[in-house]
């Protein structure tokens, strides 16, 4: 079982918008995860979870509302000038990797950044099914599902910090 993925010190979002670097919709990215799980000593056993982690799709606003429905509770409308965003995200574990300790997708695993370089507060509702958080994903497997976010009505140009190191474009 997975117990930690240990977070790489996040960039400043300038760095993303100031190159390509930043993967757009559709486009996959490798990534290089620090995991941790149990093993025969009281640290338990550390290996790198290599996948290719792609934002399939997003959606926003009225949108993402309608999706929200069948997430579980209803969701409160976010407060203050926020709305809410889906983001549809796929995590594809490296084939032939050697480790069997998986990856498992937590929300604190990804942060969507303002333009002023501050992240967003993760919301407290429920994704829609398919749900991405909670998903352990083993080298040769592949899961995708929804994850949940807060932006600003007027955020035309949000972007995605993976923990895995990678930038996403979460805009068209």
């Amino acid at each position: 079982m997975l117990l930690a993925a240990l977070a790489l010190a996040q960039p400043r979002l300038a760095a993303a918008q100031t190159s390509r670097a930043a993967a757009t919709i559709g486009q996959s990215a490798d990534a290089s995860i620090s995991v941790t799980g149990s093993g025969a000593s009281e640290y338990g056993e550390s290996a790198i979870f290599r996948a290719a982690i792609t934002v399939l799709e997003i959606a926003r606003g009225a949108q993402a509302l309608a999706l929200l429905p069948g997430a579980g509770p209803v969701a409160p409308p976010p407060e203050g000038d926020l709305e809410y965003l889906l983001v549809r995200i796929r995590i594809a574990g490296v084939a032939g990797a050697t480790s069997r300790i998986p990856y498992v997708a937590a929300a604190e695993h990804f942060t969507v950044y303002d333009a002023r370089d501050s992240a967003y507060p993760l919301p407290r509702i429920h994704a829609p099914e398919p749900t991405l958080l909670g998903k352990s994903v083993y080298p040769n497997e592949t899961r995708e599902g929804w994850v949940p976010f807060l932006v600003a009505r007027d955020h035309p140009r949000p972007y995605l910090f993976f923990v895995g190191g990678l930038w996403f474009q979460l805009f068209e």
